[in-house]
C-alpha cells in the first residue's frame, strides 16, 4: 500500500487468482478508507505475477508498482 499526499488517497496492489493464474491488481482509496471506483488488473506478460511492492512519487504524481513473474525471474513495472 501506498499513499497519495498530493490527492490524499492510497493504493493498494495484491496478487489474485481471478483470471487463472496469479496476476497483479490496484484498487484506491480515498484518505478516509471509501473506495474508489473498482479493482484494475496491471498488465503482466507472464502468469504466476507475485510479491508486489507500491510507492507513491510526489516528484512524477504517480503510483509506481512492482512485481516479480515467477518463470525466469522476471520482473514487470506499471504506473498508475
Amino acid at each position: 500500500m501506498a499513499y497519495d499526499s498530493v490527492t490524499n488517497r492510497f493504493l493498494t496492489a495484491y496478487q489474485d487468482l481471478r483470471p487463472g493464474d496469479f496476476d497483479v491488481f490496484g484498487r484506491l482509496t480515498n484518505g478516509v478508507g471509501g473506495l474508489m471506483g473498482g479493482s484494475s488488473r496491471f498488465p503482466s506478460t507472464m502468469n504466476s505475477a507475485q510479491r508486489t511492492a507500491v510507492a507513491f512519487s510526489t516528484d512524477a504524481a504517480h503510483f509506481y508498482v512492482n512485481w516479480d513473474v515467477d518463470s525466469d525471474d522476471v520482473r514487470g513495472v506499471a504506473y498508475w
